[in-house]
């Protein structure tokens, strides 16, 4: 599944003003400390659970879009339930209407793409005792948020890998562990022919970044107990 996603908007000066008039966007602007001046820029704001950052010279937005789509649908803000291809297609269209984003005047450059797995016992345990390395490599990031969350993160140039206690994030009755590729420069998408929102919607674009999920996912060593 799609989750979080950052991609900037390469018309700016017509996306801010489409932005302006069509969203209930609360944006903040900064000021000086000295003269307590105004400052036009940034402008920051949220369209539910997605950051909007307007500065002089672009326009970004960052946040899950699995997310954003269950904001609209239920407004709840979670993302362990399932993602479908439809559902991509549904936000995607919400961001053209209420944004007025056009998708082929979007430059993405970092993305996140996995899987919520449902498993037959507590992720926490596959977590700390099966997930033990990736490509013969320790961690990066051991986290247990004070009780609240069990998680472990390979960081590497390109992208990361991620494994986390999904249900216990949300307070989940199934045990659900989520795997992802965090995907942080846009050389990598652009090889799987995703340089853009609209490149979204190709599914052989899917199947290439999941093609790429399963072959960094391979180099994870596993023990099976």
């Amino acid at each position: 599944m799609i989750d979080n996603i950052k991609f900037f908007v390469t018309n700016k000066d017509e996306f801010e003003q489409n932005v302006c008039k069509k969203a209930n966007i609360d944006f903040k602007a900064s000021h000086s400390i000295i003269t307590g001046e105004i400052l036009e820029y940034p402008k920051k704001g949220k369209f539910h659970n997605i950051d909007v950052v307007i500065t002089p010279n672009g326009a970004y937005l960052n946040g899950s879009l699995h997310k954003l789509y269950n904001c609209i649908e239920t407004g709840e803000e979670h993302n362990y339930n399932d993602f479908y291809y439809c559902d991509l297609i549904d936000v995607l269209d919400v961001l053209q209407a209420k944004l007025g984003i056009d998708p082929k005047q979007t430059k993405i450059t970092n993305l996140e793409f996995g899987f919520n797995i449902l498993v037959d016992k507590d992720a926490k345990d596959i977590i700390d005792k099966n997930v033990l390395l990736y490509n013969y490599e320790s961690h990066s990031k051991n986290l247990k948020y004070g009780g609240e969350g069990d998680y472990k993160e390979f960081e590497l140039t390109d992208y990361n890998i991620k494994i986390y206690n999904k249900a216990k994030q949300y307070s989940q009755k199934e045990y659900i562990l989520r795997v992802e590729v965090k995907i942080k420069m846009k050389r990598i998408l652009e090889r799987v022919g995703i340089f853009n929102l609209n490149d979204l919607t190709n599914k052989e674009n899917l199947i290439s970044l999941y093609d790429f999920f399963i072959d960094k996912i391979k180099k994870l060593q596993i023990i099976d107990e």
